[in-house]
């Protein structure tokens, strides 16, 4: 089971991955800087791309089920993904992020 969760992690890290790239990283302004189990830290140059990049991340982390359907379409996962995202100045200083999004379908 954790082999599996592990690619599961790995399949939504590259999706947040390929955003970044597509995004240029947010105008230059967002860096990915690390992954701890099911966490993606982003360093921002200011809260309104942090923002930006809280909502964009979370729709591909709630994505996993459409993520898994392309890469195993034998496999239906009925449960839903949720997603949250958190900012502040250090580590230490994190407050929640209101992204209110629905669960994501991404295509």
């Amino acid at each position: 089971v954790q082999a599996f969760a592990a690619e599961i992690v790995q399949l939504a890290v590259g999706a947040v991955w390929r955003m970044f790239v597509a995004n240029g990283n947010y105008g230059g302004r967002a860096v990915l800087t690390n992954t701890v189990h099911d966490c993606v830290w982003v360093d921002c140059a200011d809260a309104d791309v942090g923002a930006a990049v809280a909502r964009d991340v979370v729709a591909v982390m709630q994505s996993v089920p459409l993520l898994m359907r392309r890469r195993w379409p034998q496999l239906e996962s009925p449960v839903p993904f949720a997603a949250s995202a958190e900012m502040g100045p250090t580590l230490g200083d994190l407050v929640p992020v209101e992204t209110q999004l629905p669960p994501a379908e991404m295509e």
